[in-house]
């Protein structure tokens, strides 16, 4: 076992092998329909994308960075589970999407700086777990900035027992800063290098299969959904121990670079 990991989050988590996450969420035309957003081009994709196909769109000069948010919160399922508001607040604020995308996407942001340009003064609708799916999609660097939701963030707390993810309720909570962002990313970048995985396949074992698309539930999943009550990290939060202690682990580690079929470029 990796030093000073969970043993039995980290067991179970092992031995559960790497399945590609293929296509996932909704298909951005119909996205936008449902939430009554224009098109922009009317170019927006009529079919449910992959992780690598989202990027291509993200990344295509000839599209608009509307465009590309447009396919990354179809893909990442804004507005479910009755959230409707939080679609239209932030729609509301595309200029200002727009603008900050425009940045991300020329380049180098690193990721605090990245993590920075969302948090430092938010946009109503996008918290944590959507705009570092924009981070993740937009930024073109090779150092992967890694989406950092709901199960990622409860998966990585559970395995390295820290509040590595501050959490508010089930959701990453406003109050992560840069520096937890950082962490985050260097702890998956460490568990990468312990699997064989790049930090991208890493990120999508954490997430695991939600069971979309008539796909069953992924096993580490299901393991996340009994553990986390029992389980998660109740010491209380304490930065700097939680920042010494992510140094200590990953102190040399590499960051990963994407493998080949990679979606970072």
């Amino acid at each position: 076992m990796p030093y000073r990991l969970q043993q039995k989050h980290w067991t179970a988590f092992a031995t559960v092998p790497f399945v590609e996450q293929g296509v996932f969420g909704r298909k951005p035309c119909d996205w936008a329909m449902g939430f009554g957003i224009d098109s922009l081009d009317g170019s927006l994709p009529t079919q449910v994308l992959t992780r690598a196909q989202v990027r291509e769109e993200c990344q295509n000069p000839a599209k608009s960075v509307l465009h590309g948010y447009i396919c990354v919160m179809a893909w990442g399922l804004q507005g479910a589970a009755g959230r409707r508001s939080h679609v239209v607040a932030a729609w509301a604020n595309r200029v200002e999407i727009a603008r900050r995308l425009s940045l991300l996407k020329a380049g180098g942001y690193s990721r605090r700086q990245a993590y920075e340009l969302f948090a430092t003064d938010p946009i109503p609708g996008l918290g944590p777990s959507y705009f570092t799916k924009l981070i993740f999609f937009f930024r073109p660097e090779a150092e992967i900035g890694y989406i950092m939701d709901q199960w990622s963030g409860k998966s990585i707390n559970l395995i390295t027992g820290h509040h590595v993810v501050r959490m508010y309720g089930d959701s990453p909570a406003a109050t992560n800063t840069a520096e937890n962002f950082d962490s985050y990313c260097r702890v998956i970048d460490f568990l990468a290098n312990q699997t064989g995985n790049s930090g991208d396949e890493l990120e999508q074992r954490l997430f695991s299969q939600n069971g979309l698309h008539r796909r069953p539930r992924g096993a580490w999943r299901d393991h996340v959904r009994a553990h986390w009550a029992a389980d998660k990290p109740i010491h209380g939060y304490d930065r700097q121990e939680m920042i010494e202690w992510v140094r200590e682990l990953t102190h040399n580690v590499p960051i990963q670079k994407p493998h080949a079929g990679s979606p970072i470029p």
